[in-house]
C-alpha cells in the first residue's frame, strides 16, 4: 500500500514540474534568446525483502536543449554581416556626399575649369573670360575640398565609433565574465543557471557583431573566448581590450589593456572600422590629393611658360602646396588682378591664346593612373557607389544564410507552440491519473482500515 501511494505522490509531483516547465517554456515562446527546458525523469526505487521495488519516478534535470555547432556558425555569420553592414553604411554616405543633383560634383567643376581656359584661348584679352576662369577655378576649389571633407568626417566618425565599439565590447566582456561566475556558483549548488545560460547567448550574440571571436563552451555551461588568437575570457581571466592612435597618421590598433599586446581583428563591427580609417579613407583621401597635385602640376606648368597682360614675370595659376587637396588655393596675383593670368607664349602678342590651349587641353592628358582628369573624378566619385552594391549583395547572402541558421537553430531551441501544448496535454493526463491512483489507494486503504476495525 505504501509502494502504490508512494507511485502516485510521484507521479503527481513529476506531473506538476513537468506542467510547470511546459508553462515557462510556452510563457517565453518569443523572449529573445530564450532556449526550451525538457524535464528529464528517472524511475526511483528502494531495496524491499524481496529486491528492487519500484516507487514511481522522480525528476532528475533539465535538459537544456542547444546545438552549439549551429550556434558558432550563427556567431560566424553575424560578424560577417555587421562587418558588411558597416562598410555599406560608410561607403554609402560618402556616395551620397560625393555625387548630388545639382550638377556642382568634382567631375563636373574639373571639366568647367578646365573648359574656361578653351574660353579664354578664344579671347585671350576678354575680362569676362579672365573673370570666368576664376570663378570656375573657385567653384573647383570647392568641389575638392568638399570631397576632402566628406572623407575627413568619415573617418572622425570612424574613429568615434571605434572608441564606443570598444567601450560595448569590454562592457560585455565583464556581463559575460559575470554570468560565468553565476553558473560556477550554481553548479557548486547542484543547480543550473538556465537564465543566465540564456542571457550568456545573447550577449556572445551581441559581442559577435563585434569581433571575430572563438568560443569554447564547457560541459558546466561556462565559455572561453579568444580574439585574434589571444584568450580574452576564461574562467579565471578577463582581458579588457584598449585603443592606440598614431598621432601623424592616425592609424588605429587595439591592444590587450593588461599586457599591451596587440590583436588581429579582422571582422565584425570593430575589424570593418579599423579597416575604413587605416585603409579605405586612407586611400580615397591619398588619390584625391594624388588627383589635385597631378593637376596643379600640369596647369602650373603650362601657366607659367607664358605671360599675363601687363608684364613679362612668369607665375603659378595655384599655389605651392603640400600636395593636399585641403591647401588647394590661386595665387593672389591673379586674384588681385585677373590681367596677370596666362593666356598667351609671346609676351605682348595679342590674339596669341595658346598657353590657356594648352591648359585647356590637359582634360585629354592621362595625368592619374591611365585617367584623364574628369575620367579620374567620375571614376572617384562614382567608386563609393559601385562598393556599396558589391557590399550589399554579400549583405543579402548572409542574411539568407543567418536566417537557415536561425532556422536551424529553433527547431533544437526555440519553443514549438504544437509540441508545448502537446506535452501539456499528457502531463495533465498523467497527473489526473497519478492522482486517480491516489484517490483508489485511499479507498482501499479506508476500506481495509473498515474491515480490520
Amino acid at each position: 500500500m505504501n509502494s502504490l501511494i508512494e507511485i502516485s505522490r510521484s507521479g503527481i509531483k513529476v506531473a506538476q514540474e513537468g506542467l510547470n516547465t511546459t508553462a515557462h517554456n510556452i510563457t517565453n515562446a518569443n523572449t529573445p534568446g530564450y532556449t526550451r527546458r525538457r524535464l528529464i525523469t528517472v524511475p526511483q526505487h528502494q531495496i524491499g525483502g524481496k529486491g528492487l521495488q519500484g516507487l514511481g519516478v522522480k525528476s532528475a534535470d533539465f535538459e537544456y536543449l542547444r546545438e552549439l555547432r549551429t550556434e558558432s556558425l550563427i556567431q560566424t555569420k553575424q560578424q560577417e554581416l555587421s562587418y558588411l553592414e558597416v562598410k555599406s553604411q560608410t561607403f554609402a554616405r560618402l556616395e551620397t556626399s560625393f555625387v548630388s543633383d545639382t550638377g556642382g560634383d568634382l567631375d563636373a567643376r574639373t571639366q568647367s575649369f578646365l573648359q574656361s581656359f578653351g574660353n579664354l584661348a578664344s579671347s585671350p584679352q576678354s575680362r569676362p573670360a579672365r573673370n570666368q576662369v576664376i570663378q570656375e577655378a573657385e567653384l573647383f576649389i570647392d568641389a575638392v575640398k568638399n570631397v576632402h571633407s566628406a572623407i575627413e568626417q568619415e573617418r572622425e566618425l570612424t574613429q568615434n565609433h571605434v572608441q564606443e565599439s570598444i567601450r560595448k565590447v569590454n562592457r560585455l566582456l565583464e556581463d559575460l565574465d559575470g554570468l560565468n561566475k553565476t553558473i560556477t556558483s550554481a553548479l557548486n549548488r547542484g543547480e543550473q543557471a538556465l537564465a543566465a545560460m540564456d542571457t550568456q547567448v545573447m550577449k556572445l550574440q551581441e559581442l559577435s557583431e563585434y569581433l571575430d571571436i572563438k568560443t569554447v563552451q564547457s560541459d558546466n555551461g561556462q565559455v572561453r573566448i579568444s580574439v585574434g588568437g589571444m584568450e580574452v575570457l576564461s574562467p579565471d581571466l578577463i582581458q579588457q581590450l584598449q585603443l592606440t592612435k598614431d598621432s601623424e597618421s592616425e592609424h588605429l590598433d587595439i591592444r590587450l589593456a593588461n599586457s599591451g599586446q596587440g590583436i588581429s581583428v579582422e571582422s565584425g563591427k570593430l575589424g570593418a572600422l579599423l579597416e575604413l580609417n587605416n585603409d579605405d579613407l586612407v586611400t580615397l583621401s591619398t588619390d584625391l590629393d594624388g588627383f589635385v597635385s597631378n593637376l596643379v602640376q600640369r596647369v602650373n606648368f603650362e601657366h607659367s611658360q607664358g605671360y599675363g597682360l601687363e608684364d613679362t614675370q612668369p607665375r603659378n595659376f595655384f599655389s605651392d602646396m603640400d600636395g593636399s587637396a585641403s591647401t588647394l588655393s590661386i595665387e593672389e596675383d591673379l586674384i588681385n588682378n585677373i590681367d596677370h593670368i596666362a593666356a598667351e607664349s609671346i609676351s605682348g602678342v595679342q590674339g596669341n591664346g595658346d598657353i590657356a590651349e594648352a591648359i585647356a587641353g590637359i582634360k585629354d592628358s592621362k595625368i592619374m593612373s591611365g585617367y584623364a582628369p574628369v575620367e579620374f573624378a567620375i571614376h572617384f566619385i562614382s567608386s563609393p557607389g559601385s562598393k556599396v552594391s558589391a557590399l550589399n549583395e554579400g549583405i543579402d547572402l548572409r542574411n539568407s544564410e543567418m536566417e537557415l541558421l536561425t532556422a536551424q537553430q529553433q527547431q533544437v531551441s526555440g519553443v514549438n507552440m504544437d509540441e508545448e501544448l502537446s506535452n501539456m496535454i499528457q502531463y495533465q493526463q498523467a497527473y489526473q491519473g497519478a492522482a486517480k491512483v491516489l484517490e483508489s489507494a485511499q479507498i482501499m486503504y479506508q476500506t481495509l482500515m473498515s474491515i480490520v476495525a
